[in-house]
């Protein structure tokens, strides 16, 4: 049970550390598309947050399942991209 609680709990900081690095990168990808001075939206910080969770979800749940394919999974991260995140980190 010791053993148990360890590795489960180490396993959730490191779930939260993925997906903050993920939100950080994203933010540093609209911030270059932004005006020096404007910062994120309020709104679209929290469809970060959203995207961000759910699409480690989905990762993190398609790699248990043991049939990951990297193709596949970008595509479906990349669609499922928020219209507004989209026009921010594209233009």
């Amino acid at each position: 049970m010791v053993n148990l609680l360890k590795y489960t709990n180490g396993s959730y900081r490191i779930v939260d550390r993925i997906i903050e690095i993920s939100m950080d990168l994203m933010r540093s990808e609209i911030r270059k598309n932004l005006p020096e001075d404007q910062p994120i939206p309020p709104d679209s910080d929290e469809l970060i947050k959203l995207y961000c969770y759910g699409m480690f979800g989905y990762v993190h749940e398609t790699m248990k399942k043991g049939d990951f394919d990297s193709n596949h999974v970008a595509d479906v991260c990349e669609h499922g991209l928020p219209y507004m995140l989209r026009f921010f980190l594209y233009g």
